[in-house]
């Protein structure tokens, strides 16, 4: 499908002289009709060649009127031909961009695939996919965390800068930040790959990979945690914490304490007094807050 990527694309298409190869993947795409249309649009503009004749002679057979510039018919005709062609390739450009989809911190975002598969992005993820090209591309782009929900039957991949993972029919969980993947399974399985690993894990199993180390857990959750308002750490960094209070809270939280403790243990996702409180607690810090502005600081 990178044909669609060459600006001589849909002029060739117009001029009838795509290889077969190339016609049956545009008429497969979700964008074929819309572009019949305008070319069969395009095709009615035709004029005849005699009108050029009739005005040149009118023209002449009144020379005392202003000079008139005459373009002819035929040239009309190619100028219409380039302009439908600039308008089809930027409607291609704009129609060909992968869909993209975002949920800003302190928000969670539902879409559905082309194939009906349900995700939930968590705060401050993004995810997008070739709508156009999903029958023979089903690759999503995750930066963040998301819950998948994969239509019965249905096949595709979530790749991230730190993995993939390849899914059939299943319910799963992929968290791609820093430098640590996990991804959860929660029916069916599904089969991770990452530079270091490859995996097939089953439901009820967790795998998280960082930069020296890799385990694999167990899970009695059905779902993810945070979709539920519960923010779940095993064996987080400090800053890793406070960074993940930010998104689910749309917060800026600044701190001074440097420290190698890792935290495990559940937070509300909805409650940000009680959240603040506990990690105060946890880190033995002095706790001051002015709107969204959040300061945690080693007690004197």
């Amino acid at each position: 499908m990178d044909n669609y990527k060459d600006d001589t694309f849909l002029a060739r298409w117009l001029d009838q002289s795509l290889s077969a190869a190339e016609l049956q993947q545009l008429e497969r795409s979700p964008e074929y009709p819309t572009l019949l249309r305008m070319k069969q649009n395009f095709e009615k503009l035709q004029s005849p060649r005699t009108a050029d004749d009739a005005i040149l002679a009118h023209v002449i057979a009144h020379e005392k009127i202003a000079p008139v510039k005459v373009i002819p018919f035929y040239r009309k005709t190619w100028i219409a031909a380039a302009a439908m062609i600039v308008v089809l390739l930027g409607i291609g450009f704009y129609l060909l961009q992968p869909t993209r989809h975002a949920a800003g911190n302190g928000e969670m975002y539902a879409f559905s695939l082309p194939d009906q598969s349900q995700v939930l992005l968590n705060a401050g993820s993004q995810a997008s996919f070739k709508s156009w090209d999903w029958s023979s591309n089903r690759e999503v782009s995750l930066q963040g965390e998301a819950y998948f929900k994969v239509a019965k039957g249905q096949k595709f991949t979530v790749e991230t800068n730190l993995g993939s993972v390849t899914v059939l029919g299943t319910q799963f969980n992929v968290k791609a930040r820093d430098n640590r993947f996990e991804v959860t399974c929660y029916e069916g399985k599904v089969s991770v790959a990452s530079a270091t690993t490859q995996q097939i894990i089953l439901p009820g199993q967790r795998i998280v990979i960082n930069e020296s180390d890799r385990i694999l857990a167990t899970t009695k959750a059905i779902a993810p945690e945070w979709t539920r308002y519960e923010l779940l750490f095993e064996n987080a960094s400090f800053t890793a914490v406070l960074a993940e209070l930010e998104r689910q809270y749309d917060v800026s939280i600044d701190s001074a304490l440097q420290t190698q403790q890792l935290f495990s243990g559940s937070i509300p996702g909805n409650d940000l007094d009680a959240a603040l409180k506990i990690i105060a607690v946890t880190y033995h810090l002095d706790l001051k807050q002015s709107g969204n502005t959040i300061s945690l600081n080693p007690l004197p």
